[in-house]
């Protein structure tokens, strides 16, 4: 599912599909598993791409925005998990701590996002055919 309504238009915009099948996803909602899953794929970049990453791509391995995986870089960025040493490279120092995320002044924002992106894909699951309807419709025109 998109992380949000800009999203799932932009994607409508560029495929405009004939048809769109929602497949029935279990969404994510645990963030905790989300900053590890992200920690993990820094750690792979590091050790097999020279620290390359590609936020985008995060976003969409994730589930989540391309604003979530940029707030989680800086705040792993304040944690010494990682150093940034350009846009789309990182070099990876140690796992993350959980509870020093926690403490972080960009966590309210981080958790924020996280709520956002889980809350819409919730309402896209659980809607009923005319509501999905007029989200459907919003996202074309």
């Amino acid at each position: 599912y998109p992380s949000n309504t800009d999203e799932m238009r932009d994607i409508l915009s560029k495929i405009c599909p004939s048809k769109i099948h929602f497949m029935n996803n279990e969404c994510n909602d645990n963030m905790e598993d989300t900053l590890k899953t992200i920690s993990g794929m820094l750690k792979f970049a590091h050790n097999h791409k020279n620290g390359v990453v590609d936020i985008l791509k995060i976003a969409q391995a994730t589930g989540t925005s391309e604003i979530f995986v940029q707030l989680s870089l800086e705040i792993f960025e304040n944690c010494g998990t990682i150093d940034i040493l350009d846009v789309d490279k990182i070099c990876y120092l140690k796992p993350i701590d959980i509870e020093l995320i926690k403490k972080q002044s960009l966590f309210e924002l981080l958790n924020d996002e996280f709520s956002n992106i889980s809350d819409f894909k919730k309402h896209l699951a659980n809607d009923d055919i005319d509501k999905m309807y007029e989200i459907i419709n919003s996202c074309i025109k």
